[in-house]
């Protein structure tokens, strides 16, 4: 595949006005075939749409800077978020990406909510997880991070922002022994999802202690 880049498809599609280093408003290159983001504004006061650009391997070049959103959903080809926003004052949307295998590059301040939910492959939040305060994951990474937790890898204060913890909290607190062992395997169950018990068993078999912080 041949390369065309973010400045390519402006001079292609005649919006050579995005071809700055600060552009006011919001710049949309959503949909497009466009295989790199070099030639993109190094800020933007607005949102960057680069989502559904199915051929996007890399965030190389993007805005550094956002002053509202960043869009960079459905991007399949992607598999890090290297190179991608340093600071997004609002959203910042990587979900649906099916190739993104961790948050590695996530950018360092989010105002908002980050999503990176049903992202097929993510199988952990390790490399994001401790400057984003606002996470919505949902899909197969919530079972895999509901383990973590009870296994004392992250710290709920913060992510106790996010819906999915709430709704756990909400049905675990106060269980303990093979009630709250029982309810984990219902929960995985209506996510959708097969929990093996005895791989498990001594993540499962804990108190609610840590679900007391929310």
């Amino acid at each position: 595949m041949s390369e065309y880049t973010f400045r390519d498809w402006c001079i292609v599609t005649g919006n050579e006005r995005y071809l700055v280093d600060v552009y006011k408003g919001s710049v949309n290159c959503n949909n497009s075939k466009i295989t790199s983001l070099e030639g993109a504004p190094k800020v933007v006061t607005g949102t960057f749409n680069c989502y559904n650009c199915v051929d996007l391997v890399s965030l190389e070049g993007a805005p550094r800077e956002l002053g509202e959103n960043f869009n960079c959903y459905g991007c399949i080809s992607l598999k890090s978020l290297e190179g991608g926003p340093v600071v997004v004052k609002g959203d910042f949307f990587c979900n649906e990406c099916n190739n993104l295998i961790s948050l590695k590059g996530a950018p360092k301040e989010v105002g908002g909510t980050f999503f990176c939910k049903d992202c097929e492959n993510l199988i952990s939040l390790e490399d994001g997880i401790k400057h984003l305060k606002k996470l919505d994951f949902r899909g197969p990474l919530e079972i895999i991070v509901l383990s973590d937790i009870f296994n004392h890898k992250y710290d709920l204060d913060t992510i106790k922002d996010s819906r999915i913890f709430k709704n756990m909290y909400n049905e675990l607190k106060g269980l303990s022994g093979d009630e709250f062992e029982s309810k984990c395997m219902d929960l995985a169950e209506k996510l959708g999802y097969e929990l093996i018990p005895e791989d498990l068993k001594d993540i499962l078999l804990v108190d609610c202690e840590p679900f007391e912080k929310i």
